[in-house]
């Protein structure tokens, strides 16, 4: 498109509130929400699926944008909380 990276990235983060690597983490956490309330995969599993190239990123990110671990995301989906 013809523009610099950083410009492209300031636009992105000026357009979105948010800069591009928060946006991915944040579709990849979505996508394992996903997939935990609709599988019966393991954790580690779904983190590799998801994108997650180590379980503690997963974890980390996890928590941080749902506010609990994956096995409690998917124990209170089930209503075993």
């Amino acid at each position: 498109v013809g523009l610099h990276p950083n410009y492209a990235m300031q636009l992105f983060k000026r357009i979105f509130g948010l800069s591009l690597l928060e946006y991915v983490i944040q579709y990849r956490v979505a996508q394992a929400q996903r997939l935990l309330a609709t599988t019966e995969e393991n954790v580690l599993t779904i983190a590799i699926q998801a994108g997650f190239g180590s379980s503690s990123n997963f974890y980390m990110a996890f928590k941080k944008y749902c506010g609990q671990s994956p096995n409690a995301y998917r124990a209170a989906l089930r209503g075993v909380a």
